[in-house]
C-alpha cells in the first residue's frame, strides 16, 4: 500500500498494481458470475445490449450509428439521444428520430432534460419544485400520450444528473 494525493487534498491509500490487478479479476469474476447466475434453465436469457449516443444521430440520419457498427463489425443495441423539454420544436416528440433509432432491432434511450440547453446551469424555470408543482403536468402527459401511442419500446431516463450543479 502506498499514500497518494487525492483531488481534495487528502491522502488515500492506493494498492500496488498486483492488489489492482487482483482487485479486478475478482471484480469481473463476481461480475461474470453474477450474470451467469441471474438466468436459469427454465426462463430464457435476456440479451445484454451495448449502447451508443452518436450525434448527431438519429436526429439527422443514421450515418454515425451504422459506421460505428461496421467499424465494430457487430450491431449495436441501443442508440441513445438527447431532447431537452426547453429547446423549441426540438423539445417535441419526434416520432421519426425514434423510429430511426430503433432499424434493426435497436432499443432506444431517451434522456429527457428539463432544461434549454442553450442556456446556463441556472435556469429557475425547470427547478425541481416547479416540476413538482405541477407546472409541467401538461407536457409530461402529453410526452406520456405520445410515447404510448409510439407502441415501441424506449428506454426513458428523465433528470439524468439530478445531483449536479451544472443542470437546473
Amino acid at each position: 500500500m502506498t499514500r497518494e494525493p487525492n483531488w481534495a487534498g487528502g491522502e488515500l491509500l492506493v494498492a500496488s498494481s498486483q492488489w489492482k490487478r487482483l482487485g479486478t479479476a475478482t471484480a469481473l469474476i463476481l461480475m461474470a458470475s453474477f450474470i451467469m447466475s441471474s438466468t436459469s434453465t427454465t426462463q430464457a436469457a435476456r440479451p445484454i445490449r451495448f449502447g451508443v449516443y452518436s450525434p448527431p444521430a438519429p436526429e439527422s440520419g443514421m450515418d454515425p450509428v451504422l459506421s460505428l457498427e461496421q467499424t465494430l463489425g457487430t450491431s449495436l443495441g441501443v442508440v441513445h439521444l438527447y431532447q431537452a423539454w426547453g429547446d423549441g420544436a426540438h423539445s417535441e416528440f419526434h416520432p421519426e428520430w425514434l423510429a430511426a433509432a430503433a432499424t434493426g432491432g435497436r432499443r432506444v434511450l431517451l434522456t429527457w432534460e428539463p432544461w434549454s440547453s442553450s442556456g446556463s446551469a441556472k435556469q429557475p424555470r425547470y427547478r425541481l419544485r416547479r416540476i413538482v408543482s405541477g407546472a409541467f403536468d401538461g407536457y409530461v402527459r402529453q410526452w406520456a400520450q405520445v410515447l404510448a401511442a409510439y407502441g415501441a419500446p424506449v428506454y426513458l431516463r428523465p433528470m439524468h444528473e439530478m445531483n449536479a450543479n451544472w443542470y437546473p
